[in-house]
C-alpha cells in the first residue's frame, strides 16, 4: 500500500519552532479573521477522508475527528516556562450543557500540571448534524505552564481531547528541539465516545491514553464520539498507518443510532478488517466489543438522551423489543456477534483475539463505579477500565500479550498475540 504513515513526525509550527507532533493522522493549515494569526489543526484521519463524510451528521463527524484525544506536542528544553499560542473550538450540542476541558503537561513522561483550556470559538450543532451558529470569541490564547523543573527535559502538552485546537506558536526563553523518537511500540485504537472519553477532567484520563501511559507505548486514539460506525475511510486511515497492535472497540454507535441490525453489523466488520488487512496482514488486532449500558443492553436503538431537572441527563435505547425477532440489534447480541467474527477468523490462522467489554464495565460494576449519564463513565470509572484492559492485554510491558518484539526472533517461533487469549 506504499509508505505508512507515521502517527509521531517533525513539524514546524506556523512561528517556525519545531516540535514532535504525536496522535495526529494530519494537519490542515488555518488562518484566522481579520488579521489572526495562521495555525495548523492537528485531527485525527487523513483530511482526503472529510469528502467520504455522509452528508447527514457532516459536522458532527468532522468535529469529532478534529478533537484532540490522545494528541500532544513533544520538545526538549532547559526553559522553566512554555506559552503555548493557540485557537480552540468548543463544539456544543443543542440542548446539552457546554463543556469545560484541559490542557495536560508532561515532564520526562510524569504528570506535571493541566491548565483550563481556553474558548475562541463555539460552534452549535443541532440533533441532524448540521451547524446552526459559530460564534467568535477571540482569535487566539496563550496556554501557559510555568515552574517547571530545571535542566534538560522532555516536556509534552497534551490538547483538550474534545477541542478543536489550532496550533499557533511556542514560546520558551532558552533553545528549543523537537523530541526524539521514543522507539515504544505503536498502537492504533478505535472506538466510540467511550474511548473518546470526552467526559474525563484531563486529557491524561482518557483511558486508552492512560493505558498506553501505564505500559509505556505510543498510542493514537480514534476514539470517534457517536461516529464508530465501520466507515471504510477510517479502516484505510488505519491501514495506511504504521502500526505495532490495533485494537478495536465497536457496537454502541451502531446500536444507538440503529444504523445496522443483524444482517448487516457481521459482514460490515468482516469488511472493516479486510482492509485494515491489506496494510496490516500479521499486525495483532484485539477486538472490543461495548461496556454494560445499564437499562438498554436488551434494548434495541435507536437511542436517546433525558435531560432532568437537576441538570443531569441519561442515555438510553427505546427501540421495540418486538424488533429483536426482525434482526434488530441489542448491545448485548452485539457482543456475541463481535466475537463470532473473531472465532471465524482465528479458524484462518489469522492474529487476532477478543476481549469482552463486560471484563472492562460490567453489570457489577453498576453500584461502585460511576456512569455519568447511564453510558458514560466517570473520570475514575476510566481510569479503572484502563487498568483493567492493561492487566488483560499488556502484562508485558511494553507489548500485547504473547507479541514479540520486533527483533524476537523467526516468525515461525513467534507466539501470536490470540494465542494467549482464551478460544473465541
Amino acid at each position: 500500500m506504499g509508505k505508512m504513515r507515521e502517527t509521531s513526525k517533525i513539524i514546524a509550527l506556523p512561528d517556525g519552532t519545531p516540535v514532535r507532533l504525536i496522535g495526529a493522522l494530519d494537519v490542515i493549515p488555518t488562518q484566522g479573521e481579520n488579521g489572526g494569526k495562521p495555525g495548523l489543526m492537528p485531527i485525527r484521519l487523513p483530511r482526503q477522508a472529510f469528502g467520504q463524510f455522509a452528508e447527514f451528521m457532516y459536522e458532527s463527524v468532522k468535529s469529532v475527528v478534529c478533537g484532540g484525544s490522545g494528541i500532544r506536542l513533544a520538545f526538549r528544553i532547559t526553559a522553566r516556562r512554555v506559552s503555548l499560542g493557540v485557537r480552540c473550538t468548543r463544539t456544543d450540542f443543542e440542548g446539552g450543557p457546554p463543556e469545560e476541558k484541559r490542557f495536560s503537561c508532561t515532564v520526562d513522561g510524569r504528570k506535571f500540571a493541566d491548565v483550563p483550556a481556553p474558548v475562541n470559538i463555539i460552534r452549535v450543532i443541532n440533533e441532524e448534524g448540521n451547524l446552526v451558529s459559530l460564534t467568535r470569541i477571540s482569535e487566539e490564547s496563550r496556554v501557559v505552564f510555568s515552574d517547571l523543573p530545571q535542566g534538560d527535559k522532555t516536556v509534552t502538552i497534551w490538547l483538550p481531547q474534545s477541542f478543536s485546537t489550532e496550533l499557533l506558536y511556542l514560546q520558551v526563553d532558552a533553545p528549543i528541539s523537537p523530541a526524539p523518537e521514543s522507539g515504544r511500540p505503536a498502537w492504533i485504537h478505535h472506538g466510540s465516545s467511550i474511548s473518546d472519553c470526552y467526559q474525563a477532567e484531563t486529557p491524561l484520563s482518557v483511558w486508552p491514553v492512560a493505558a498506553a501511559c501505564q505500559v509505556d507505548i505510543e498510542v493514537t486514539n480514534l476514539g470517534f464520539s457517536g461516529q464508530c460506525m465501520l466507515d471504510p475511510f477510517v479502516a484505510r486511515a488505519i491501514a495506511q498507518t504504521d502500526a505495532d497492535f490495533i485494537s478495536i472497540s465497536c457496537g454502541v454507535n451502531i446500536v444507538g443510532e440503529r444504523a445496522m441490525d443483524r444482517r448487516v453489523f457481521e459482514p460490515a466488520l468482516h469488511g472493516f478488517l479486510d482492509i485494515i488487512r491489506q496494510g496490516h496482514p500479521d499486525t495483532p488486532i484485539l477486538l472490543v466489543s461495548s461496556i454494560y449500558w445499564p437499562g438498554s443492553d436488551d434494548v434495541p436503538g435507536p437511542a436517546d438522551i433525558r435531560f432532568h431537572e437537576d441538570g443531569t441527563m441519561t442515555c438510553y435505547c427505546y427501540g421495540d423489543k418486538a424488533d429483536i425477532a426482525k434482526g434488530a440489534m441489542t448491545l448485548g447480541q452485539s457482543r456475541f456477534l463481535v466475537e463470532r467474527v473473531v472465532r471465524r477468523r482465528r479458524i484462518r490462522g489469522e492474529n487476532i483475539a477478543y476481549l469482552n467489554g463486560l471484563e472492562l464495565f460490567g453489570p457489577e460494576d453498576v453500584e461502585r463505579l460511576a456512569l455519568v449519564d447511564g453510558l458514560h463513565p466517570s473520570t475514575e470509572t476510566y481510569e479503572e477500565i484502563a487498568r483493567r484492559f492493561v492487566g488483560k492485554v499488556f502484562p508485558r510491558k511494553g507489548f500485547p500479550r504473547a507479541f514479540p518484539p520486533a527483533n524476537g526472533g523467526d516468525r515461525e517461533t513467534k507466539m501470536s498475540f490470540a494465542d494467549s487469549f482464551p478460544s473465541a
